[in-house]
């Protein structure tokens, strides 16, 4: 335009709101955007014009006028609440899948029901939990309706023991009645596209359980029922194909209704960081911002927690390590290389560190401090990645998020190595972003040393090298230099790893870091995504034990125990021929195997909390991990030994209040796509694709859970904080923008 009246120059050098606030007529403050300011994460956006009172319409100033960092804080606070409350307002318009499940502890499905829930599994997985195994007889029946996607004849397998029955569209197609063992009786139905309203049947009349559902179209091999075909309520064709849309659609409007509050709300929240209360929260941000009391902030808060968590519950011995104390009890005897082939050697050495001690109940007690206290250092080091990658206050807020996260208390508590591998991992991650920072040679030795320890603590990080690599070699140094730290990098971790792998070759004949690759990848093909291999097969003999272990319901384990105790396999052997017969049906139909691999990644990134379990006590619920008698030991006391008052808030806020996943893997995507736009360097890069590694490689060989994700949830926390800011910064420019646009002019 033109000029500019004679105090633009005034208003474009304010350097601070606040200061502002004498030179700028009242009608324009909070019309305008900033330049540059620091609110969570550091941001830049362009000025955008303001109108000033008394010019003439469609003249305009540019003005350079900062918001401060306290509105943009209040601003990302309202965001992530936003979010998640319309991720939870979608979740309670989802559709359930399964059918409406009813137990009555009789066999004659009469009289009051013991149970009444919804089940996507037409099986005895049920059967074998509380309350069934305090049942000698009992009967269950399911009805709902099955979605029936391609019209064709239809058979349906019923194996038993004892009776069931299945009924579709009120004609019993299934009748397998009557007391007898395991027994499997088909029947064919006819079925068209559409909802077909189906009822199932089973009773048990004292003794051994089974019951197995399978079904095909066209003679097609037998498998279970998808649960995604299994609706427990009425609706039309039309709304069961459309029914994945409603969640997204209520959670699409609620984030419309978000930003149409936050419109009307970005104005009173920047005249309330302007106030007393602004200037408090200023003192209190800049304090925060030191790492001493950001670190304290952590101690304090993760302290009190698992101090609660450590009086209201006992140590718990989680079903899998029973082959640890096997393993800590050989080392004891001198035979240090002892272990296990599918696992590695650092857990149980610390293991057999405590149980030098005794196997008291106060030995597990001191188990569980210590793997608390890894707990609470790797939520430190996670903080001080993040201060050093993003920014103090995004890494104190994910380093708080790590110390209070309810899934991360319970595993500390559970002898396992979750916590001793977050802790390795969260210091690794450390190592790797202040090495990218500032190449030494010292920093990259210890770098490579810690991610062989982080293998040899568990397995699925044996690849995990490559993320501090590629951090290395795009920092910002010589090339020759970055060149030479990666050698040195790759060689630290490779002699570590190397001689491990000789001491397998020697115990079990196989030159790995450890077995397993086979049966995870026939889990994931077979157990999964339910494919069917090709005929005939590089593997014979395991194609035979599939069809046998699809029939029978046998699992993974099952299989490789058959080829190793019964076939005359070694372990090795065993999991190389699963390995092989698995590959081969990937490569029949690779674009699946992928589209699997995504579906899969994307459930281990928002899994809820699957594995965090209580059961009943004389004193009320208590945290366990369901493990039988035969795995308690005198460390680890099956239940409480007496009353607290503590108990049932422990147990309410471990079992009941897991942190929403789902909006934050949305956040933490937007904070990647601003740090990769923001160029925030090597540091997070290292920190991105660490999250994506340890979130990934589960998605290829196992079902979700919990305590696979679980040591890149820091990260996870750390991208969502940032992704959180970043679009309180685009929606409080949006209404700056809006706010200041030009009026029509006259005609």
């Amino acid at each position: 335009m033109g000029g500019s009246p004679p105090h633009a120059a005034a208003l474009n050098a304010a350097p601070k709101a606040n200061a502002s606030r004498a030179i700028i007529p009242e009608e324009i403050r909070g019309k305008s955007s900033f330049v540059k300011t620091w609110a969570i994460i550091p941001l830049r956006r362009q000025a955008a014009p303001a109108r000033i009172g008394g010019m003439r319409r469609g003249q305009y100033l540019t003005l350079r006028m900062p918001v401060s960092r306290v509105a943009l804080l209040l601003a990302a606070l309202y965001w992530a609440g936003a979010v998640c409350l319309a991720f939870a307002i979608g979740e309670g318009w989802r559709y359930d899948d399964g059918l409406r499940m009813t137990a009555f502890r009789n066999v004659s499905w009469d009289g009051r029901p013991a149970i009444e829930d919804l089940d996507v599994h037409l099986s005895n997985e049920r059967i074998g939990s509380a309350p069934f195994p305090d049942w000698p007889v009992f009967s269950i029946e399911w009805h709902g309706y099955l979605a029936i996607e391609r019209a064709a004849d239809y058979t349906f397998a019923l194996s038993t023991d004892d009776g069931s029955s299945l009924e579709i569209d009120g004609t019993m197609v299934v009748d397998n009645l009557g007391v007898h063992r395991d027994t499997r009786v088909t029947g064919t139905a006819s079925l068209t596209e559409g909802l077909h309203a189906v009822r199932a049947r089973y009773f048990q009349a004292g003794g051994h359980s089974a019951l197995n559902v399978m079904w095909s179209a066209d003679g097609a091999a037998f498998s279970p029922l998808p649960p995604s075909q299994l609706v427990p309520d009425a609706m039309s064709y039309t709304e069961y194909r459309l029914r994945a849309w409603r969640s997204v659609g209520a959670t699409v409007l609620a984030l419309a209704a978000s930003l149409g509050l936050f419109i009307g709300a970005w104005p009173w929240l920047r005249r309330l960081a302007a106030g007393p209360f602004g200037t408090s929260v200023e003192r209190a941000a800049a304090v925060l911002e030191r790492p001493g009391p950001a670190i304290a902030s952590i101690v304090v808060v993760g302290g009190l927690v698992r101090l609660a968590v450590f009086l209201a519950s006992p140590a718990v011995l989680w079903p899998d390590s029973y082959v640890f104390y096997v393993t800590a009890r050989s080392e004891l005897d001198g035979l240090w290389a002892s272990h296990d082939p599918y696992r590695t050697l650092l857990y149980p050495w610390f293991l057999a560190a405590f149980l030098r001690l005794g196997q008291t109940p106060a030995m597990g007690h001191a188990v569980v401090a210590v793997q608390q206290a890894m707990g609470l250092a790797a939520a430190v080091f996670v903080y001080d990645a993040g201060r050093r990658a993003i920014s103090p206050l995004a890494g104190l807020a994910a380093g708080l998020l790590l110390a209070v996260h309810a899934t991360a208390l319970y595993y500390e508590i559970a002898v396992l190595t979750e916590a001793m591998f977050t802790l390795v991992f969260a210091v690794t991650v450390w190592l790797a972003v202040r090495t990218t920072e500032r190449i030494t040679w010292q920093r990259t030795a210890v770098l490579g040393l810690a991610t062989a320890m982080l293998v040899l603590v568990r397995p699925v990080a044996e690849w995990y090298v490559v993320a501090p690599l590629a951090g290395l070699l795009v920092a910002t140094a010589p090339i020759g230099r970055r060149v030479a730290a990666a050698g040195l990098l790759l060689a630290c971790y490779t002699v570590p790893i190397v001689l491990w792998m000789g001491v397998n070759q020697r115990e079990y004949g196989f030159f790995g870091v450890a077995l397993g690759r086979g049966m995870g990848l026939y889990t994931r093909v077979f157990e999964i995504d339910q494919r069917v291999p090709p005929r005939p097969s590089v593997q014979p003999e395991v194609r035979e034990l599939w069809a046998i272990a699809r029939d029978a319901r046998w699992s993974p384990n099952r299989v490789r125990d058959e080829l190793n105790y019964m076939r005359g396999y070694t372990s090795a052997g065993a999991d190389d021929a699963m390995f092989d017969f698995a590959l081969e049906t990937v490569r029949a139909a690779p674009l699946s195997f992928v589209a699997g691999t995504v579906r899969q990644w994307v459930l281990q990134l928002v899994e809820p909390n699957v594995g965090v379990r209580s059961c009943p006590s004389p004193f009320g619920r208590f945290l366990c991990s369901g493990r039988t008698a035969d795995e308690s030991f005198g460390a680890f006391p099956a239940a409480p030994e007496g009353p607290s008052r503590l108990r049932p808030a422990v147990v309410r806020y471990v079992t009941g209040w897991p942190l929403p996943m789902k909006p934050i893997v949305v956040l933490a995507v937007l904070g990647v796509a601003w740090a990769w736009r923001a160029r925030r360097g090597p540091a997070a890069l290292v920190l991105a694709l660490s999250a994506a590694y340890l979130t990934a490689v589960p998605a290829l060989t196992l079902a979700p859970q919990d305590r696979f994700r679980l040591p890149a949830d820091g990260l996870l926390f750390l991208f969502a904080v940032a992704g959180a800011a970043a679009v309180a910064v685009a929606a409080s420019g949006l209404v700056d923008r809006w706010r200041a646009a030009p009026l029509p002019r006259p005609a």
